[in-house]
């Protein structure tokens, strides 16, 4: 009885946390995602209900049938069908792989279950994924691993999707996200496989909670580390990840840093108004994520502050021209989908960016250093900028006046 009271203390306390996760998600979890990201989380304590209910039926603390034995067992298997569906929702609109996805894939996803249920019900008239005995004493049957066939599609498809994003992954935060989000399904059908072969430890749940717990805070981390306004990196991030960086000794690339600025921020927020300054700011951010995507290079992305954006790019060691002909390729890239953004949006004003360029050297002891040099690079270009514009009026002036 004791082992029986601990092992539903456990579960309890895991169901516990789930639920604290359900009330804060709103706060860390995207509107399109939030209702799977929920469900997900629904799914979950399901599990861990039925883990605990099989467990006192299982061990006869509480008499029924045999026929609610199979009810009771049935209901169980099931329960996993359904967190591994609603898993892989959770996975896909987490990671924005259901964009590239047809509606169909998702609708022959859940036909899995029904398909499940019909299984578990013939289950019963004829026991070859389990059956249970006149004296109520549970066996596998020989088409036991079946049911978990099905549960293993969701998980193996959720899985395969995300290591194909992490391959693809063009920024390291991106890499990092997919790479927690792998362990979300693995974890509770690992502990699922062990736990059949040491029925008294509560793993089942105890993976759940950890697994989803893996994925809570991965997402916090994320609110934390990303501007609010744009979806990219905040400073702290940037600097935390550029330190990270310049730290590995045995690096086999070299690192540049591009540091990017609106052209007369100030202007456009005292003429047309700082909403529509905000507007120059995401178009800006939107236009260094399609050039990021456009290179083979993984880059961190990141809103500096104000109008200030800066990216880190790694090349090749030693091939400095090669790396300064793609940074040159990657800001024509971020002033083209600008300058489409402003067309489209037609926009009242000239949108354009000036961009400073910094390799990290030898005499850079810290981030503030590398970034320091990207920033002068910049207003070494602002300032030709306006040195141009400056005489070319200067050349009309003359020519009209003459």
């Amino acid at each position: 009885m004791g082992a029986t009271f601990l092992y539903n203390e456990i579960n309890a306390f895991c169901i516990f946390i789930i639920l604290l996760m359900a009330v804060k998600s709103q706060l860390v979890v995207g509107k399109n995602a939030y209702m799977y990201y929920v469900t997900a989380l629904i799914s979950t304590i399901w599990c861990i209900l039925m883990d605990s209910i099989w467990y006192i039926v299982d061990a006869n603390i509480v008499e029924v049938s045999v026929g609610m034995k199979y009810f009771v067992y049935s209901v169980y298997f099931i329960s996993f069908t359904i967190f591994g569906y609603f898993a892989y929702l959770c996975v896909e609109y987490l990671s924005n792989t259901h964009a590239n996805s047809r509606v169909n894939v998702h609708y022959i996803a859940f036909g899995l279950i029904p398909v499940h249920g019909v299984l578990l019900a013939l289950n019963y008239f004829f026991g070859f994924i389990f059956f249970v005995n006149e004296k109520g004493i549970y066996s596998r049957g020989p088409l036991f691993v079946l049911q978990y066939s099905i549960v293993l599609f969701y998980i193996v498809v959720a899985c395969v999707r995300l290591v194909v994003c992490l391959i693809k992954g063009k920024t390291c935060m991106e890499c990092e996200k997919y790479f927690s989000m792998l362990l979300y399904p693995i974890l509770p059908i690992v502990a699922h496989i062990i736990q059949m072969y040491i029925p008294s430890a509560p793993l089942i749940s105890i993976a759940l909670t950890a697994s989803s717990l893996i994925l809570y805070v991965d997402l916090t981390q994320n609110v934390i580390s990303l501007d609010p306004m744009t979806g990219l990196n905040n400073k702290k991030q940037f600097k935390n990840v550029l330190r990270r960086k310049m730290a590995e000794s045995e690096r086999t690339t070299d690192l540049y840093v591009l540091m990017v600025d609106i052209d007369k921020f100030k202007q456009i927020n005292d003429t047309y108004g700082h909403l529509e300054g905000d507007k120059a700011i995401i178009r800006t951010a939107s236009a260094l994520r399609a050039a990021s995507m456009g290179t083979s290079r993984r880059t961190t992305l990141s809103r500096f502050g104000g109008d200030e954006f800066v990216a880190l790019l790694e090349y090749e060691k030693d091939k400095q021209d090669e790396a300064f002909e793609e940074i040159r390729q990657f800001c024509a890239r971020v002033r083209q989908s600008i300058m489409s953004q402003a067309i489209e949006a037609c926009v009242p004003y000239d949108l354009r960016v000036s961009i400073g360029v910094a390799v990290y050297g030898n005499n850079m002891k810290n981030a503030d250093d590398f970034i320091g040099a990207a920033d002068s690079d910049l207003y070494v270009k602002k300032r030709e900028k306006e040195v141009n514009i400056a005489g070319q009026v200067t050349v009309l002036n003359r020519a009209t006046q003459g």
